[in-house]
């Protein structure tokens, strides 16, 4: 499984050292502005990424901040904008930072999901939702929406090439998941 990792840079001098760190867990990355740093490591470099970050920073002598979500340049931005408010220092999921947004009465991650949600049909998204609630059992999932199990897979197939969210990856599940909870309880 490939995560994508968004890093942010407080100190432009750091930019060279920032970038051979990152790269040194997965493939080239690339700026996708002059602060942030964009990247896909493996799960096992994902762990290692976070676990190597705080002596990065201290050796550094700046502090950096990270988001592990998806690759989506405009959602992202959002996303490692709220990181650098709320977790500086740190690398956070997108479900994590998502709820720490909330507590601090920052809506602007959910409105930027609900955003590129807006394209996909209902009839997905409930769907999704059955997956999620079942604990992720699409066989289970399925026979409760009285679906045939190809149509189940096909749907959640169609979610995933409409919104690049692999609903398989456990870290974009448990982000759907506290979204579609988080609006329910809203709504």
């Amino acid at each position: 499984m490939i995560s994508t990792i968004y890093t942010k840079i407080l100190n432009f001098k750091h930019r060279q050292s920032v970038q051979e760190f990152c790269d040194s867990f997965g493939e080239e990355g690339l700026w996708i502005s002059d602060d942030v740093y964009r990247m896909d490591v493996s799960e096992n470099h994902r762990i290692q990424y976070k676990l190597s970050l705080s002596s990065f920073e201290a050796d550094l002598g700046s502090n950096v901040c990270s988001v592990c979500g998806i690759k989506d340049d405009t959602l992202m931005s959002i996303a490692i904008d709220c990181a650098y408010r709320y977790a500086l220092g740190r690398m956070v999921d997108l479900s994590d930072l998502m709820l720490v947004c909330i507590l601090n009465n920052d809506t602007s991650l959910i409105r930027a999901l609900s955003i590129k949600l807006s394209g996909v049909s209902p009839e997905i998204i409930d769907t999704l939702k059955m997956y999620f609630n079942t604990g992720n059992n699409a066989v289970l999932a399925a026979e409760l929406l009285y679906l045939h199990r190809n149509t189940f897979n096909y749907r959640l197939n169609k979610f995933v090439d409409k919104t690049q969210m692999d609903v398989k990856n456990a870290h974009i599940a448990q982000f759907l998941y506290q979204y579609f909870t988080l609006i329910d309880r809203i709504s």
